[in-house]
């Protein structure tokens, strides 16, 4: 992949991109339809109205794009969400699942237009619970390079780093027959990673 995005929070402060919205124009096919579909789902507009704020390199929108949780976690490590941009980095939003009610995975592309030709795409799944009735992100999903297993970075626990998918899964199931002990990672997928969901449209 062109210039790889390191989830981890150090780059994650460093982060910006450069994509914009795109009105809404009358669907022709079926894919315009799906594409209109995910660009009113509440949970992808706050997923996109995110990346566009760290393509403008606006920290305090991004910041109150988060759950009150990750917020407070953040300032406990003594670091702030600062955005200094990367102005040639585009993204769009492909498609949105939602797993129960108050949860949606965010499936999102991005690019570095100085990349080489022949580089591809980055792929991640942003992750938004619902807080009073408002969607707000909690994390990241994404896999670092090929043949490397999918990885979660919580904004919850960001003393955690970045964890197997599989490993939250497993907490997440021993936490269901155990309810006293809690997963270390909150809103784990219950049953598979987020890059199962099938794409649903996109918008830019």
């Amino acid at each position: 992949m062109e210039r790889r995005i390191g989830w981890s929070w150090a780059a994650f402060t460093l982060l910006a991109v450069a994509g914009c919205s795109q009105s809404p124009s009358a669907p022709s096919t079926a894919a315009d339809a799906q594409a209109q579909g995910v660009a009113a789902d509440p949970a992808a507009q706050v997923a996109h109205s995110f990346l566009d704020a760290i393509v403008r390199g606006d920290s305090d929108r991004a910041n109150a794009l988060l759950t009150p949780v990750a917020i407070e976690r953040i300032k406990a490590t003594g670091k702030t969400l600062k955005l200094l941009g990367l102005e040639n980095y585009t993204f769009r939003v492909e498609g949105v699942r939602h797993p129960t009610p108050d949860q949606a995975y965010v499936h999102c592309f991005g690019k570095d237009k100085t990349a080489a030709a022949q580089a591809g795409e980055e792929e991640y799944y942003w992750m938004l619970r619902q807080v009073d009735n408002q969607w707000r992100i909690w994390a990241i999903s994404y896999t670092p390079a090929p043949n490397q297993p999918q990885m979660i970075y919580s904004l919850e626990n960001p003393e955690m780093g970045a964890v197997p998918v599989q490993q939250v899964i497993a907490s997440a199931s021993k936490a269901a027959a155990a309810p006293a002990r809690p997963s270390p990672v909150q809103g784990a997928p219950p049953t598979a990673a987020p890059a199962a969901m099938p794409p649903a449209g996109s918008y830019r």
